[in-house]
């Protein structure tokens, strides 16, 4: 049915402008759905293809390859929230009982060249998904104890502007588990074995505050120098200009800091955290504001680094269920490394797992990052009851506040380029609804309408089907957040010469040999 809605906004002139948020549903192995919650979409790339700005898509468990086996999903526009973790009938959210696996099919001949899930949108949630990198990383041998260093690593979430990850899994990412901009949310996550940073805060608004709460953070690597202060093999990294609310993590196993922050720290708050064995420090400053370290031994300095909250902070033996014969691996490199944290400490943790002692000196162990079994992570709760940071399992019931879209019909008047080159032509038009075929000459900076905002609408110059020879270009806006911005943004632009492709434009004319764009397509 939705299908044919959007044929009919093509054909007969459905203003997808008119439309309000809707709910879009997803299940493994779903074909030839519309992407309701009785006939869902096979893969989130097809409802991410067809949302709007405010929409949410509920993802049920299951593997997920992309379009393509391509392994890459891009949420394009403001709001949109991402939401895995349920029950094949939608009843449930367990993401890690019923994880939703967003996966790189390495049978596939694409291969990502960009996060796995690149977040375009202002205020997006990504929610309840599980992603496990291992397959996209390279390891020096069919066992992969350890992995090969590339030139190019990719994220595993990365936003462009502030949003919130909630509820997700992130396990062997290629590089960071997060990265962000200043304001975010990053919230119950279980992120572990990434490299060089987990959760990664850029330079941007001073006045921001990143919230990072109640994730377990846990074996980031360092492919240099573990255990001797680098900013690499970091479980969180702010920026110069990044000020964080860090708030009930537990932050375990890092090769480097747990926190390590180059900024000013009168905005950043570190509160009720647990820390445990990161190799040389649990928070550490760097050049942007007062260089201190804070380990294990010198946990009550903490209070003298200036920053803005530090109750409840602890040093705690968390008794989570690691992978012996994994963390057998590790631990046979890592205590070898110079750094803080003593053979007397690993012998400690390989006891509680059943592992024989370590005996001091001989030949470290040569692995890095070596792949971690996801569903091993599923379990990933401290036993230790005096361990109450970190990430817990969410189960709730399901609730769906979307609706399915009633789209609203209008006629469009067929109009020649002829009739939109000629300036008083085109206002005898003002505000009637029109259908024009054109070519898209490039996006522009040029809002010449009172009522249409820079904020709201983005702008393009378009031209005829024969360029200038057809008369001057002209300009038209679009909405953001709407397919039909979806589909300029997109489009295949000519500045110069004949339009190698033809778009229809459907909408509103306007004064000044304008267009306010309700639809769009490309011409066949």
């Amino acid at each position: 049915m939705l299908q044919k809605l959007l044929l009919a906004a093509l054909t007969t002139g459905l203003a997808m402008s008119d439309l309000t948020a809707q709910s879009w549903f997803v299940r493994a192995g779903a074909a030839g759905g519309d992407g309701t919650q009785a006939s869902p979409f096979g893969d989130p790339w097809q409802a991410l293809e067809r949302c709007q700005a405010g929409d949410t898509i509920h993802v049920a468990e299951g593997r997920y390859f992309g379009q393509l086996g391509v392994g890459e999903w891009t949420i394009p526009f403001d709001g949109v929230q991402l939401l895995g973790g349920y029950t094949a009938d939608f009843a449930r959210r367990d993401p890690w009982a019923h994880p939703t696996q967003l996966l790189w099919d390495k049978a596939s001949k694409n291969r990502p060249n960009q996060a796995r899930v690149l977040v375009r949108g202002k205020g997006a949630l990504v929610d309840g998904i599980t992603i496990d990198m291992r397959d996209q990383n390279e390891y020096v041998d069919e066992q992969q104890s350890g992995r090969k260093q590339r030139n190019v690593e990719e994220t595993a979430i990365a936003f462009e502007h502030a949003g919130t990850v909630r509820n997700c899994v992130v396990v062997n990412a290629s590089q960071e588990c997060v990265a962000t901009p200043p304001g975010s949310t990053i919230e119950n996550n279980l992120f572990l074995n990434a490299m060089i940073f987990a959760v990664k805060v850029n330079s941007g608004d001073p006045k921001a505050i990143t919230k990072i709460t109640d994730n377990t953070i846990l074996f980031t690597w360092d492919n240099k120098s573990p255990g001797q202060g680098s900013f690499r093999g970091s479980a969180i990294h702010l920026g110069q200009v990044a000020h964080a609310d860090i708030r009930g993590n537990l932050l375990a196993h890092n090769d480097n800091a747990a926190i390590y922050t180059n900024g000013a720290l009168d905005r950043t708050s570190v509160v009720g955290n647990a820390f445990a064995m990161n190799l040389f420090a649990n928070l550490q400053t760097g050049e942007g504001g007062t260089k201190a370290v804070v380990d294990d031994q010198t946990m009550e300095l903490i209070e003298e680094v200036g920053l803005k909250a530090i109750d409840g902070n602890q040093v705690v033996a968390h008794e989570l269920p690691l992978d012996p014969a994994w963390l057998d691996l590790y631990s046979k490199r890592t205590p070898s490394q110079r750094g803080k944290v003593v053979m007397d400490d690993w012998n400690k943790l390989r006891e509680i797992l059943g592992e024989p002692m370590l005996a001091t000196g001989g030949q470290a162990g040569s692995c890095r990052a070596p792949a971690y079994d996801w569903q091993k992570c599923l379990s990933m709760v401290p036993k230790n009851p005096e361990c109450t940071a970190g990430a817990r399992p969410l189960q709730a019931a399901a609730q769906f506040t979307g609706i399915v879209r009633e789209e609203v019909q209008h006629d469009y008047a067929e109009t020649p380029w002829a009739t939109a080159k000629t300036a008083d032509a085109w206002a005898a038009l003002d505000g009637k609804r029109v259908a024009i075929q054109v070519g898209v000459q490039r996006s522009d900076n040029n809002y010449k309408l009172d009522d249409v905002k820079k904020e709201d609408y983005d702008c393009y110059t378009i031209n005829g089907p024969e360029s200038l020879d057809g008369g001057l270009p002209m300009h038209c806006y679009v909405k953001r957040g709407t397919t039909a911005e979806r589909v300029l943004r997109t489009a295949k632009m000519s500045e110069r010469g004949a339009p190698d492709q033809l778009y229809v434009l459907r909408g509103i004319a306007r004064g000044k040999r304008t267009l306010v764009v309700e639809a769009a397509a490309k011409a066949d």
